[in-house]
Parts: C-alpha cells; sequence; structure tokens
C-alpha cells in the first residue's frame, strides 16, 4: 500500500492483569511520522507516543500477551513492543515489505503479508522466531487472517481478483477463490462459516460461504457478490 501516511487502528480491550495494558487501550500506526500513537479508549485521546524511527505499518496483540505487534516496512522487520517503557524489544527478519498483521486465536502465531516476496511469514510468539513461511499466488499480498478455529487462512492481494486459501495444518496454499479486483480487509464470522471480503474496485462485498470447506479439496465455496 503506498500512502504516505496511514493511520491503522486497534482496539486491546482484553484485561490482563498485573500491567498498565491491562486497561483499554487503542494503538495506531504512523507511516509517515515513523510512529506508534497509545489512545486511552475511556477518553479518546492520545496519551502517548512511541518513536520507532522507521516505517510501520500492520499491528496486532495476541491473546493472553502484554505487548504489541508491528510490522516495519524499511527493515522488512516484525518488532515486538513492549508497550509500558514505549521501546522495541525484539527483532525478526521478514519477507520484503511486510505489510498487515494477525494473531492467531490462541495466541501462539504471528501471520504477516510479505507483499514484495507474495508470501506470508508465520513466527511463533513464545520465541519470536521465524518457523516457516507460505508463498500465495495472489500478487502484493496485504492481509493473511486467521479462521476463526484456526484451520485457515484467507489471503487477499492488492494485484489480484482472489482470495488465496491457506491449510494451516498442511501449511500450504490449496485453493483460490475470484472476489474482484483489489480485495483488502477479511472478517469472519465467529462460528467460521462466513467470511466478508472487502472489494475496492467495483465497491462490492463478498461473502464466502466456508461450510463446505472442509470437504472440498479446491475450497470451493458459493461465493455471493452483493452491490
Amino acid at each position: 500500500m503506498k500512502k504516505w501516511y496511514r493511520l491503522a487502528w486497534f482496539c486491546a480491550t482484553m484485561g490482563l492483569a498485573a500491567t498498565s495494558w491491562a486497561q483499554s487501550r487503542a494503538y495506531a500506526t504512523n507511516e509517515g511520522a515513523g510512529t506508534v500513537s497509545v489512545i486511552d479508549t475511556q477518553t479518546d485521546s492520545v496519551i502517548s507516543t512511541i518513536d520507532t524511527g522507521g516505517k510501520p505499518r500492520g499491528l496486532a496483540v495476541c491473546k493472553g500477551n502484554p505487548s504489541l505487534y508491528v510490522s516495519e516496512q524499511n527493515s522488512a522487520q516484525l518488532w515486538r513492543i513492549d508497550v509500558d517503557k514505549g521501546e522495541i524489544a525484539e527483532r525478526v527478519q521478514l519477507g520484503e515489505s511486510p505489510e498487515a498483521l494477525y494473531c492467531s486465536p490462541d495466541g501462539k502465531w504471528l501471520a504477516v503479508a510479505n507483499e514484495g516476496t507474495n508470501s506470508i511469514s508465520f513466527v511463533e510468539v513464545k520465541s519470536m522466531k521465524l518457523k516457516y513461511s507460505i508463498h500465495v499466488n495472489g500478487k502484493n499480498p496485504e492481509h493473511g487472517v486467521f479462521s476463526p478455529d484456526g484451520k485457515y487462512m484467507l489471503v487477499s492481494a492488492e494485484e489480484a481478483d482472489q482470495v488465496d486459501v491457506l491449510d494451516l495444518r498442511k501449511r500450504k496454499q490449496i485453493g483460490s477463490i475470484k472476489v474482484g479486483e483489489r480485495p483488502r480487509g477479511i472478517a469472519f464470522t465467529p462460528d467460521s462459516k462466513r467470511a466478508f471480503v472487502a472489494v475496492e474496485s467495483g465497491s462490492l462485498r463478498s461473502e464466502e460461504h466456508t461450510s463446505e470447506l472442509q470437504s472440498l479439496a479446491y475450497l470451493g465455496c458459493r461465493l455471493l457478490l452483493e452491490n
């Protein structure tokens, strides 16, 4: 995503005992300024700013974990940020031009979409080690989103007209689903039976019925395109 300034919100409202992070917080990466804003959602005000010295992009928090995780474009790294200290605690090298970042439902994995290498990097949260990567067909992937049951991942790409489907148990792509030009954000229903994909070109929203995913080798889902 080529933007001089992007504000990426991530609400962190989970209660984690014994840390100041236990309070409701929202975080925003500011690419142009090279900072991460920390917002108090009770007062809707910025309470601190973390200067990263880079170009922060995607961000995520993981279940039961007080750290903030941020992808950074210039160095092609994943950062673990200690939000109490306001500093980068650990760094992991990724593929070229990392974008959106998501944590697995069980809090054990971080997945980062790498635009330059057309891949998704999987980092183990506990060890902060890059364990494996999966190549995807879509050019310039931006989002790789876990299904709530943790079995699959849908990947959208800026220069594509499909979302790629990854089987996380097999650790490989097993199909693609046509949705329209330039798919973007993806969201699953809690039961993992449906996924919604925002399509930039044509102002379409794709609704993917995933009830057949386990039974079809290609994962050919019935697809509804709505104006």
